[in-house]
């Protein structure tokens, strides 16, 4: 039976899940930067999955492209296909809340992951981070409605937990968190379940432990030696103090209260235990990020991954404890819509930065069409103007917008320091091209469906 709150939260989850489908293919090119261009290139280049590290639920992520590249659709339509993956996925689960679950605070706190502490995110939809918290949410519900009984649900809650810890490195927090609340409430753990959890951790640290990539140990292992320095760094003065709190309030202003009203609700209901966990969670969450990055006040891509765990764990108990046995939901459903469409708004104004990116990429492009060849550099210290510009990712953005209407004719760019690092020279010839880094791959290794560069050298773009 649907509630009246479960058809307020369906309406209107429906509604904006469609303008937030219509904003996915309008922004569709301004979804190709960083991880999301590198993602987005390799599987396009290969046709198929492109997974690292081990993080499987980029399988989802990649999943509509997949299917485009595999239908040999145009790129451009592959472009949209990739854009829309992160609705449709959130559209599936949000409806699997409502219909299956029956849960309009686990819905709530969907429509509220697709907006709040992504405003970068956003446009690089292919990260594993931002797939594994939406399911995290959807995991929280399973557990609250207790769908591990029969064997099927049993089967999927082993599905469901093995693809988060697979996910992203930090989600095991979440797993852990929601489990241990849930279980310490019921006073029992069914012995099918707990053979689940201990399979699923087990083989996900062994799996680690013999197959962790030199990008995971590396991001373990300087962190780890430097923790004296950072937290010197961090927290030499009440400034830094401030600093993180006002970070904190500033930017995921909407999770810290709801975190603030529900520890005062439990300690309020003697439920002691329960305040305490998740206190002590989020204050480790915290403090592992704050003990192993050098300013972790600074708003960044970067820093929006490593907070992200931030929207389920203060979102969903606050939906949980207060939101569902409230007699006054639908004030709060008035202030959870709003929330939600003040930071779709929010997204939409920053979209101008992405959009002046991405014609700055393309005016690149058509200066290259003017001149004989396909690969070129630009020198930045004469150009400040293009800085922003400066990203690793700058060679196969140029590689996919050149491609979009010609991809007889494609065009790498690159920064010229880059192509003149001499590791980078002497292994560069007339046949072959640098992807990013120090990767050098032949012009004929591209896939000719969708790429096409002409042998030749690099020549400086000046203008």
């Amino acid at each position: 039976m649907i509630t009246n709150s479960l058809r307020r939260v369906l309406i209107f989850g429906n509604l904006y899940l469609l303008v937030y489908a219509v904003l996915a293919v309008y922004f569709f090119k301004e979804r190709i930067f960083l991880d999301g261009s590198y993602y987005f290139f390799h599987v396009v280049q290969y046709e198929t999955f492109h997974v690292e590290h081990q993080r499987f639920i980029l399988v989802i992520s990649q999943l509509l492209a997949v299917t485009g590249t595999k239908l040999h659709l145009s790129l451009n339509a592959v472009m949209i296909l990739n854009s829309f993956n992160p609705v449709l996925y959130l559209w599936i689960l949000f409806l699997l809340s409502i219909f299956w679950l029956k849960h309009e605070g686990i819905a709530w706190a969907m429509l509220l992951s697709s907006v709040c502490g992504i405003y970068f995110i956003w446009f690089i939809p292919m990260y594993e981070v931002w797939y594994g918290c939406v399911l995290l949410i959807f995991f929280a519900g399973v557990l609250e409605r207790k769908f591990y009984f029969t064997m099927a649900k049993q089967i999927l809650f082993a599905i469901l937990l093995i693809t988060l810890l697979f996910s992203y490195p930090l989600i095991f927090i979440g797993v852990i968190y929601f489990s241990a609340s849930h279980f310490i409430r019921e006073r029992k753990i069914p012995i099918r379940i707990a053979v689940i959890y201990f399979l699923s951790f087990t083989l996900w640290l062994v799996w680690k432990y013999f197959f962790i990539s030199g990008y995971e140990s590396g991001k373990i292992e300087y962190p780890v030696s430097q923790v004296g320095n950072t937290v010197h760094q961090n927290f030499e003065s009440l400034a830094d103090f401030k600093n993180l709190f006002g970070f904190l309030f500033g930017i995921y202003p909407e999770e810290m209260m709801c975190l603030l009203v529900t520890l005062v609700f439990l300690f309020r209901k003697k439920e002691k235990l329960q305040g305490f966990l998740l206190v002590a969670v989020v204050i480790a969450f915290l403090l592992l990020i704050s003990l192993t990055h050098q300013q972790p006040w600074r708003h960044s891509n970067y820093f929006e991954r490593m907070y992200l765990l931030l929207i389920p764990l203060c979102f969903v108990p606050f939906l949980q404890n207060i939101f569902l046995p409230s007699k006054k939901k639908f004030f709060v459903e008035l202030l959870l819509m709003a929330i939600v469409l003040f930071r779709l708004n929010q997204i939409v104004q920053h979209a101008k930065d992405y959009t002046d990116h991405l014609t700055e990429v393309q005016s690149l492009i058509e200066k290259a069409k003017k001149n004989p060849g396909s690969k070129f550099t630009v020198d930045f210290t004469k150009h400040p103007e293009l800085i922003s510009l400066d990203e690793w990712s700058l060679p196969m953005e140029s590689l996919i917008f050149s491609s979009l209407k010609n991809n007889q004719h494609s065009f790498t760019i690159s920064w010229k320091a880059d192509i003149e690092n001499p590791d980078n020279t002497k292994r560069l010839d007339d046949t072959k091209f640098r992807l990013r880094l120090n990767e050098i791959f032949p012009d004929d290794w591209l896939n000719q469906n969708y790429f096409h560069l002409e042998h030749g050298g690099y020549k400086e773009l000046s203008w």
